[in-house]
């Protein structure tokens, strides 16, 4: 699933100090593509 992404992304996205952290590029560009909270919803 997606929860510890969901959960790593809005991190980086609230965290007042995430422009400074180093992160894997992979990650970044994979990240990249969830511009809010509500695309990481599954429809099941």
């Amino acid at each position: 699933q997606l929860y510890g992404l969901e959960k790593f992304w809005a991190f980086l996205k609230y965290y007042k100090h995430a422009d400074r952290l180093e992160v894997d590029s992979k990650l970044t560009e994979y990240l990249s593509q969830f511009k809010s909270i509500e695309d990481f919803r599954v429809v099941e």
